[in-house]
C-alpha cells in the first residue's frame, strides 16, 4: 500500500507541474518538476524513491530510447548521419577521455574510474527542451535535427561507456583491450538483437491481423510491452539493452507491422498511448531528480573534506568544459557550413543535460570492490543534478537572446496560428475516418474549413477570385453530370423519365450558376433537397431508387472532372466540393434512412468531441510553447467556443431525406 500511495503522490506532483506551466508557460516544466521534488523530500510527507540499477533503466531508459528511436525523421536522420555519428559516438568519447582525466585533476579524492563514469553521465544529452523552446525562437532546422539525432544516439554510447567504467570501479580491474573487444560485442550484438526482435514483433503483428485478430488494444498492448521485452532479451545475452531498443525503434520507423487498414484506430490510440507514458516518464523522472537533491545536497554539505563553494565551481568548471568541448568538436566537423562559428556556439549551448543523465547517475551502485561504499556516490549525483540545471537554464536564458525570437503578437500572426490550429485538427479527425463514418468526418472537416475561410479575412478583390473560382469548379461538376447523365440516356442505362428529370434539373442549376444567381445553385446538396422533397415521386420507391443509382453515378462523374482539373490555386475549393459530392453520393448509397441518420448523428458527434478537444489542445500548446501570446490564445479559445456552439446547432450538414 505505500508503494501505491507514493506513485500517486508522484503523479499528483506531475499534474500540479502541467497546471503550473499552463499558468506560467515561460517557466521550463523541468525545472517546476525538480523543485516539486525537492519541496515533496524536505516535507513531512519524506518520500523517497530508491530504485535498483536495472530496474531504473527498464522502466525509464528503455521506452524513452525506443519512442526516440521511432520518431525522428528517416529522411533527417540519413542526410546527417556522418556529422550525428561524429557528435553521438566521437564526441561521447573525447568527453569521456578528457573530461574524466580533467575531474579526476579537480577532485583527487575522486578515483580516475569514478571521474570517468561523471564524464560518461554528463556525455549524453537531451534535446527535448531545446526542441521546445525552439518552438519560441528561430532555431536553425539543421541544429534541431542534428540535436535530435545526437540525442537519440549519444544516449546508448555514453551508458555504454558509463557500464565499463563503473565496471572499473566495482571489479577493480580495467582492461582497455578487452573494453574495446567487449564494447564491440555488446554494442553489434545489441544491435542485432533489436532489429531481429523488432521485425519478428512486427512479422508476429502482421500475422495476427491476417488472421482477424484486429483489436486495437491488442496491437497498442504489443507495442507498449516491444521495448521492454527486447530490452530484457538483450541483456539476457548479455549485449547492450540501450542499443538494441535504439536499433528497435529506428527499424520500426523503418518498416512498421503492415496492420489491416481497418484497425483505422490503431494510429490515434498508439500516439496517445505512447504521448502519456512518455510525459509521466520524463516528468517522474526529474521528479525523483528533486527527491535525490535533499540528501545528495546534505550529504555533499554535511562532508567536511568538501568546501561547499569548491563544490560550486566543480560544477560551474565541469559545465563550461562540456560546452567548450561541444563548441571546438562542432566547429570541426562542420567546417563548410556558412554562420560556422554562429551555429556552432547554438550548438554547444543546446547541449542540455536531462532525463538520461539524471538516470544514469541515479543507477550507480551503491557499493564498490571489496563491499566499499562506491567513492563520491552522492557528489557525482549532485554534480549531476547541478550541471542539468546549469545548462537548462543557460539554454532558457542565451538562446532566446541569440535567436531572433518569433512574432506572436500581430494580427497576422493570429491568422497563422489559427490557420495551423484548424489544419491540426483536419489532420486528427480524418485519422478517425473509415468506410462507416467518413460522410460524418467529411461533413465536420467541411465546418472547420469553411469557418477558417470566413476568418481568413480576404480582400474584395480576393474574395471576388474565390467566389468565381468556387463557381467554375461547382461548374465543371454539374457539366461532367450532365454529360454523364445525357450518356446514360443515350446507352439506356437507367429509367429515361428519372434521367429527364435530372438533366433538367441539372441544366437549370447550370443555367443558374453560370448567371450567377446564386440563391438557385450555390450547393450541390440544393438537388438533393429537391429530389427527395419531391411530391411526384414521394409514393414511388422504383423512382426514388432510380434517382439514387442515376446520382451516385452523376456524383462520381463530377468527381472525376473536378479532380483533373485540380491545380495549386483552386485546389483548396476544388476538394471542398469534391468532399460535398462525396458526402452525397455515400448517403445515397445507404437504404435505410432512418437507422443511417441516427448512426450519422452518433458518428458526427464523437467526431465533433475529437475535433474541439484537437482544437483546443492545439491552442493550449501553441501558448506554451511560445508560438503565441495570452491575447491571442484567449481569441483563439473563443472560437473554440463558438464552433462548439455552430456545431450543435448546425442543420446544413444534416443528411438530406432522413428526416
Amino acid at each position: 500500500m505505500e508503494y501505491i500511495i507514493v506513485i500517486m503522490v508522484l503523479l499528483a506532483v506531475i499534474i500540479i507541474s502541467n497546471i503550473i506551466n499552463r499558468i506560467l508557460p515561460q517557466m521550463p516544466t523541468t525545472l517546476v518538476l525538480i523543485a516539486l521534488g525537492i519541496g515533496l523530500a524536505i516535507s513531512p510527507l519524506g518520500i523517497r524513491v530508491d530504485l535498483p540499477q536495472e530496474t531504473f533503466m527498464l522502466l525509464f531508459i528503455a521506452p524513452l530510447l525506443f519512442n526516440d528511436g521511432i520518431r525522428i525523421s528517416n529522411r533527417e536522420l540519413w542526410h546527417q548521419k556522418w556529422k550525428i555519428l561524429m557528435m553521438a559516438l566521437g564526441l561521447v568519447f573525447v568527453t569521456v577521455g578528457i573530461l574524466g582525466v580533467l575531474i579526476h585533476l579537480l577532485i583527487p579524492s575522486m578515483p580516475l574510474a569514478a571521474s570517468f563514469a561523471l564524464a560518461a553521465i554528463l556525455s549524453p544529452t537531451d534535446a527535448v527542451a531545446v526542441v521546445s523552446l525552439s518552438k519560441k525562437i528561430n532555431l536553425p532546422p539543421k541544429i534541431i535535427t542534428l540535436l535530435e539525432g545526437e540525442a537519440l544516439i549519444n544516449d546508448a554510447s555514453g551508458l555504454i561507456a558509463l557500464k565499463y567504467a563503473v565496471a572499473a570501479v566495482v571489479s577493480g580491474v580495467f582492461s582497455f583491450q578487452d573494453a574495446s573487444v567487449n564494447f564491440l560485442i555488446v554494442s553489434v550484438g545489441g544491435t542485432l538483437v533489436g532489429v531481429i526482435l523488432a521485425l519478428l514483433i512486427a512479422q508476429f503483428q502482421n500475422i495476427i491481423s491476417r488472421f482477424g485478430m484486429e483489436d486495437t488494444n491488442v496491437h497498442m498492448l504489443i507495442k507498449v510491452m516491444t521495448p521492454f521485452i527486447i530490452y530484457i532479451a538483450a541483456e539476457e545475452f548479455h549485449f547492450s539493452g540501450v542499443l538494441a531498443v535504439v536499433a528497435a525503434g529506428i527499424c520500426l520507423s523503418f518498416r512498421p507491422p503492415r496492420i489491416n487498414m481497418s484497425v483505422y484506430g490503431l494510429k490515434t490510440v498508439s500516439e496517445n498511448t505512447w504521448s502519456v507514458i512518455l510525459y509521466v516518464l520524463n516528468g517522474l523522472v526529474f521528479v525523483i531528480l528533486g527527491l535525490q537533491l535533499p540528501d545528495a545536497l546534505h550529504s555533499v554539505l554535511s562532508d567536511t573534506t568538501h568546501n561547499n563553494s569548491i563544490v560550486i565551481m566543480y560544477i560551474l568548471v565541469i559545465a563550461l568544459t562540456l560546452m567548450l568541448l561541444r563548441f571546438l568538436w562542432v566547429l570541426l566537423i562542420v567546417r563548410r557550413e556558412k554562420k560556422r562559428a554562429l551555429n556552432s556556439f547554438l550548438t554547444s549551448l543546446s547541449g542540455v543535460k536531462g532525463a538520461v543523465t539524471l538516470a544514469a547517475a541515479l543507477s550507480l551502485p551503491l557499493t564498490a570492490f571489496g563491499g566499499e561504499p562506491f567513492p563520491e556516490r552522492s557528489l557525482i549525483i549532485f554534480i549531476a543534478a547541478g550541471v542539468i540545471l546549469f545548462s537548462l537554464l543557460m539554454a532558457n536564458i542565451t538562446l532566446p537572446l541569440l535567436c531572433k525570437k518569433k512574432d506572436t503578437s500581430s494580427a497576422a500572426a493570429e491568422q497563422k496560428a489559427l490557420r495551423l490550429v484548424v489544419a491540426k485538427t483536419i489532420a486528427a479527425i480524418k485519422q478517425e475516418a473509415n468506410e462507416d463514418n467518413k460522410v460524418a468526418v467529411f461533413s465536420v472537416e467541411d465546418m472547420f474549413e469553411e469557418f477558417l475561410g470566413k476568418r481568413n479575412g480576404a480582400a474584395p478583390d480576393s474574395k471576388r477570385r474565390e467566389r468565381k473560382m468556387s463557381r467554375d469548379i461547382l461548374l465543371t461538376g454539374l457539366r461532367a453530370e450532365i454529360e454523364k447523365a445525357a450518356r446514360m440516356l443515350t446507352k439506356q442505362e437507367a429509367d429515361k423519365e428519372a434521367l429527364y428529370r435530372i438533366i433538367k434539373d441539372l441544366s437549370t442549376r447550370e443555367f443558374s450558376l453560370s448567371h450567377n444567381f446564386r440563391h438557385v445553385a450555390s450547393k450541390p446538396i440544393f438537388f438533393m433537397r429537391l429530389l427527395f422533397t419531391s411530391k411526384k415521386h414521394k409514393n414511388n420507391p422504383d423512382m426514388i431508387d432510380a434517382f439514387k443509382r442515376i446520382k451516385v453515378q452523376t456524383c462520381e462523374a463530377a468527381i472525376a472532372a473536378i479532380e483533373s482539373s485540380i491545380n495549386e490555386e483552386n485546389r483548396a475549393a476544388s476538394l471542398a466540393v469534391i468532399r460535398r459530392y462525396m458526402m452525397i453520393a455515400e448517403t445515397l448509397k445507404r437504404e435505410n434512412k432512418r437507422e443511417h441518420m441516427e448512426l450519422y448523428r452518433s458518428q458526427k458527434i464523437d467526431i465533433e468531441i475529437k475535433a474541439l478537444q484537437t482544437f483546443r489542445d492545439e491552442i493550449q500548446t501553441l501558448f506554451e510553447t511560445g508560438g503565441i501570446n495570452r491575447e491571442i490564445a484567449h481569441k483563439l479559445r473563443g472560437y473554440a467556443n463558438y464552433l462548439e456552439t455552430m456545431l450543435a446547432e448546425d442543420e446544413s450538414h444534416i443528411i438530406p431525406g432522413a428526416e
